[in-house]
């Protein structure tokens, strides 16, 4: 807000920390005025933080009211949402006459209520309403995933430098294809970072797989099938004016095939409460979020030309994040959340928190329980609808009910 008063210290005690002490400015006489220019409210003291870590889905929006049939009367009355404005002023319960409701449109007894204050009408939906304070993997707390091997772990850590420049990496370096998908860089250590071209290394690998190809006939025929589907939606071949590039900016990935005892020609390649509960899955998690372009000659590997056995071997490159890739997680749990950020206006509360809450990048499901089958296959669909327009596919629904 471009303000400026006499520097002065903090001492912020939260559920985690106790008296950290942080520096601010001191603002005096602020005063702030209602969008209908009738009401003026003088401020009292004022402290300066370079940002407010507030969540832009908590700002009442026409669409979300229009979601509830006693509210769709506010859908005109609340401010226009603007995605390019920054959250800039947080006012606290020591200002109480701007708080004081004025008028109140109640609906039932677990539904949101609209409010009037001095400075506009509002609504409560985000704050007594599907929230879960138990929850790990909300959109802030991405990057406890990284770290963990399964959502239940509850542990609080602090950001560390690492984490904090990964979030900064995704949040500058994310965007939308053409088609659809959300694409986002390798969170390399630095982007100096050079890599040793390893392509003899991988060239050797190649040759032990070969072998193995020719002593199991099964295993081969299983093995291209899944590389058919891997190349055909996931991949691309190295094209020959993009196989020199700048040194140490190359890097061959190795592949090899993993088959569960009860289940040989099963191959992977490796690189509640209520009373209806139901489980979806997301096809092919990781491979739905795609690499930065120029990222994607670190994801190189060896393969034969069009699949064929009698036809030299080939360069190819990955072009979405891989299965087992330590960053992995971590991109695909941050796509995630972006995506339902991005659409929860469209497709409702519920399916942007079933996404954030419930899908587990880790097991690549999403369990859930509701009290109807109404109400499940109505998230159901919105989650789908949601998911898809992201390049996601929610499939392999398992239900307790048949019906649904």
């Amino acid at each position: 807000m471009n303000l400026q008063g006499p520097q002065t210290e903090l001492l912020l005690s939260t559920m985690q920390e106790q008296n950290v002490r942080i520096s601010s400015s001191r603002i005096a006489g602020l005063e702030v005025l209602d969008v209908s220019r009738e009401h003026t409210v003088q401020l009292q003291v004022c402290f300066e933080r370079d940002s407010i870590p507030a969540k832009k889905s908590q700002i009442p929006k026409p669409a979300v009211v229009h979601q509830w049939p006693h509210l769709q009367c506010l859908a005109d009355k609340l401010m226009p949402y603007d995605t390019t404005l920054q959250i800039s002023l947080l006012i606290g319960s020591n200002c109480p006459r701007v708080y004081r409701p004025r008028e109140i449109i109640e609906g039932g007894e677990d539904d949101p209520c609209g409010q009037r204050s001095l400075l506009g009408w509002g609504s409560n939906r985000h704050f007594v309403y599907g929230s879960k304070v138990k929850e790990v993997l909300n959109p802030e707390n991405v990057l406890k995933v990284r770290a963990s091997d399964f959502v239940e772990n509850h542990q609080e850590k602090p950001y560390s430098v690492e984490d904090e420049k990964f979030l900064n990496v995704m949040e500058i370096r994310i965007k939308k294809t053409s088609d659809g998908h959300y694409q986002m860089s390798l969170p390399l250590k630095s982007n100096a970072a050079t890599l040793p071209n390893n392509c003899q290394l991988a060239v050797k690998r190649w040759n032990r797989l070969s072998a193995r190809f020719r002593r199991n006939g099964m295993f081969r025929d299983n093995y291209q099938g899944f590389m058919e589907d891997v190349i055909s939606n996931c991949a691309e071949r190295v094209s020959l004016d993009q196989l020199d590039v700048e040194e140490g900016r190359v890097n061959y990935v190795p592949h090899t095939g993993v088959c569960h005892p009860k289940k040989p020609d099963k191959i992977r390649v490796v690189f509640g409460k209520e009373e209806v509960s139901f489980m979806v899955d997301v096809k092919g998690m990781f491979h739905q979020f795609c690499v930065e372009e120029k990222f994607c000659n670190l994801l190189r590997f060896l393969w034969w030309e069009n699949g064929d056995p009698e036809k030299p071997v080939g360069d190819y490159r990955m072009k979405v994040h891989l299965f087992g890739a330590a960053s992995s997680p971590g991109c695909a749990n941050f796509g995630l959340k972006r995506a339902a950020d991005d659409r929860e206006d469209e497709f409702s509360t519920e399916a942007a928190n079933f996404i954030r809450n419930d899908l587990h990048v880790y097991v690549d499901d999403g369990l859930k329980s509701l009290p109807t089958v109404e109400k499940a296959a109505s998230l159901i669909k919105a989650s789908q609808n949601l998911c898809a327009n992201a390049g996601l596919m929610l499939h392999k629904i398992i239900s307790s009910k048949q019906e649904l």
